[in-house]
């Protein structure tokens, strides 16, 4: 196997590849954004229904549904504008990324980067895109828009048929 892609750089390409990255620590944010608004909600609703003279439940049972509100809508849409505006210069450059069975290579007018498969922890499809997991947190997105239809199922193969070690 031996393919080679030729890329230009691409917002929605990134962003699409940071939103997967970042999806399940996302979940995790909004999970609790979700739980510290319910509990605002219900600090309002006992302190209205207690109607006693403390304003400081019904402060607190607001601060927490904003709180839980910034956790759940702001801060996941936030944190993908930083990633996305924190990538290094390198990456921001045309790529050719050039696979075969032994290794990824990725070449631009600042970088040039080999990994062997090994490198990789797994392997997911998100649409357009296939994104080469070195760690947790950590990708190396492939395009896979320009890709002759035999040369995608080729990697698509490729792929399935690869063993990888989580670490």
């Amino acid at each position: 196997m031996h393919i080679i892609v030729d890329t230009q750089p691409d917002p929605a390409l990134w962003r699409a590849a940071f939103r997967q990255v970042l999806r399940k620590s996302m979940r995790r944010v909004r999970i609790l954004g979700a739980i510290l608004a319910a509990l605002g909600v219900l600090l309002v609703l006992l302190a209205v229904a207690t109607d006693g003279d403390d304003a400081a439940p019904l402060i607190l049972g607001i601060f927490l549904v904003v709180l839980g509100a910034l956790y759940a809508l702001y801060l996941p849409v936030r944190a993908l504008q930083l990633s996305l505006r924190r990538m290094p210069p390198a990456l921001q450059q045309p790529q050719r990324l050039e696979l075969t069975e032994q290794y990824v290579e990725v070449t631009s007018p600042l970088i040039f980067t080999r990994y062997a498969w090994g490198a990789f922890v797994r392997i997911q499809e998100a649409p357009g895109l296939l994104m080469l997991m070195l760690s947790r947190n950590q990708t190396l997105p492939v395009p896979l828009g320009g890709l002759p239809p035999e040369d995608l199922a080729r990697l698509r193969n490729f792929v399935a048929n690869r063993q990888f070690v989580l670490r």
